[in-house]
């Protein structure tokens, strides 16, 4: 006992001191392919399985009026732009996040200007390898597959009708988009999962397994992500329907492609798995989530049968291989002290195992994250509980959250306590795989921004951006890889910012290093 009692201790005393930090980018610096141009603003980074990242960033001093915006990527094996805004023609302004998958290649949202370009052709999708760049879909240009109110052909994306698209390991991307030709206009589901871009589904096709009723719209309003995708190719998604059979209790379902094809995963009105006889009455999200497996996970609230306000919500997910029930209001959270889950569970993820992650509320206003990384249901984080690594303040409430495929979750967390301000209040933890959760950064730190081991730059944090929201499977945008590696963007007191990796060690490699004393430190540090 003694001994095991050496090793945790040794590890979590010293583990936030050897996590590895690089630096990617910083404000000030050379921008690689510009003439003269340094970087000026970072976006948040997007980050694949290589620990390879992507950015978009303004541009200061590049002598030439207007020709300011670009995308950075390291993809190619070192830092380099992939797009450059072209005020005389070509690439005008730069949409969401770029995506990056392991293969290196780099997906964009993009404004077009120049010779021919008009207000309804201007935007467009490409991706971008090792040679020039692709399109993938541009307003004004064919919708594949997608027919008119008439059933008629010849339907064009429409203007400001390209949603933000996902984009997985295969190379390929989906996304919803508006089209319109001579007889009106509607909106669909595209994917490249066949090789080429084809439609998934659109408004006015019969829904799978919904008696005859078809599509009338996808997702929610104001909703840059309708679509999720997988390794495979397989989107799942929220829709809505019309026509024979529905009412406003069961007019919106969740599909997916997880089988092969496309199929009804739950719907309004239908029985929902483990509730005691309730009903789904409706999925308040837009967006379910997927994994590689083709297994998807859902919020919903319920209706019926010992239903009130106390247990409405829920969520559910095939990750056991049917469709079953993870966490409910009323129900026990786990390691909470007894408390019942009493709010809204958000930030919803799940990873290849089928193992979930999400935020939600408890009793008293307490916000937590909870995983079933482990294979079960796990608090990781809840509000009042003592942050690792800060000795002055405890967790207030979270965000940012990501999970990967071993179960590692990565969030934002916001502190409160006596000795917390505004300027220390916010800091990024990171669960290793054995489950110890550690920071890795904070506002107020000191951190070393120069890469050379033997001198050091500090500069103080004053703010944390990072993206979450993925469970590294689903082709949304992340800063959290399957090798626990965390990207960011750091802004600190002097005005300047940067763009940072950090890695944490192996807990089984670094207990034995610590027990040889043969531990080093770390190329770089928080002090």
């Amino acid at each position: 006992m003694a001994m095991t009692f050496v090793v945790v201790s040794t590890w979590t005393a010293i583990a936030s001191a050897n996590i590895a930090y690089r630096t990617v980018a910083l404000t000030g610096n050379r921008a690689p392919g510009t003439n003269f141009g340094v970087f000026s603003d970072f976006s948040a980074p997007v980050m694949n399985n290589l620990g390879q990242v992507a950015f978009h960033s303004y541009l200061s001093d590049t002598n030439v009026v207007g020709d300011n915006r670009g995308i950075w990527s390291e993809g190619s094996g070192t830092l380099a732009i992939i797009a450059q805004a072209r005020p005389s023609g070509g690439f005008n302004a730069f949409g969401t996040t770029p995506l990056i998958n392991d293969a290196g290649r780099t997906v964009i949202s993009a404004g077009l200007i120049g010779f021919n370009v008009t207000p309804s052709n201007d935007v467009g999708i490409w991706s971008k390898g090792s040679g020039p760049f692709q399109l993938i879909a541009r307003e004004g240009d064919p919708a594949p597959g997608a027919v008119g109110v008439s059933g008629t052909g010849g339907s064009v994306f429409s203007n400001g009708g390209l949603d933000s698209p996902v984009f997985n390991a295969a190379g390929q991307t989906a996304f919803h988009g508006i089209f319109h030709n001579a007889f009106g206009t509607r909106s669909g589901i595209w994917s490249e999962s066949s090789g080429t871009l084809g439609l998934v589904a659109q408004e006015g096709d019969a829904a799978p397994d919904a008696g005859g009723a078809t599509f009338s719209h996808f997702g929610g309003i104001g909703t840059s992500r309708r679509v999720v995708l997988n390794a495979a190719g397989q989107t799942a998604f929220r829709a809505h329907l019309e026509g024979a059979g529905v009412t406003d209790s069961n007019n919106t379902g969740i599909w997916s492609e997880g089988s092969g094809a496309l199929r009804l995963v739950a719907r309004e009105g239908g029985l929902a798995p483990d509730a005691g006889g309730a009903v789904f009455y409706s999925f308040f999200v837009n967006t379910p989530v997927i994994n590689d497996a083709g297994q998807t996970a859902f919020h919903a609230q319920l209706a019926g049968s010992g239903v009130d306000h106390t247990n409405s919500f829920g969520i559910w997910s095939e990750g056991s291989g049917a469709l079953r029930l993870v966490a409910r209001e009323g129900g026990l959270a786990p390691g909470a002290d007894g408390a019942v889950f009493t709010g809204v569970m958000a930030q919803l993820l799940i990873n290849k195992n089928g193992h979930t992650a999400f935020s939600g509320i408890v009793e008293n206003g307490l916000s937590g994250i909870w995983s079933e990384g482990s294979g079960t249901l796990e608090l990781v984080a809840l509000k009042g509980k003592a942050a690792p690594g800060v000795d002055e303040g405890v967790f207030d409430r979270f965000d940012s959250l990501a999970f990967n495929s071993a179960g590692q979750v990565m969030f934002r967390g916001f502190l409160a306590g006596a000795a917390v301000t505004d300027s220390n209040d916010r800091g990024v933890w990171v669960t290793d795989p054995d489950g110890q959760l550690h920071l890795i950064v904070r506002e107020g730190d000191l951190f070393d921004v120069d890469d050379d081991p033997l001198t050091e730059e500090l500069r103080t944090v004053s703010t944390i951006s990072l993206l979450g929201n993925s469970g590294g499977e689903d082709g949304r945008p992340s800063g959290f890889n399957d090798a626990g590696q965390a990207a960011f963007l750091l802004g600190f007191t002097d005005g300047s910012e940067g763009i940072f990796v950090a890695t944490i060690p192996e807990p089984a490699s670094l207990a034995l290093l610590a027990l040889g004393g043969l531990l080093t430190p770390a190329r770089r540090r928080r002090v």
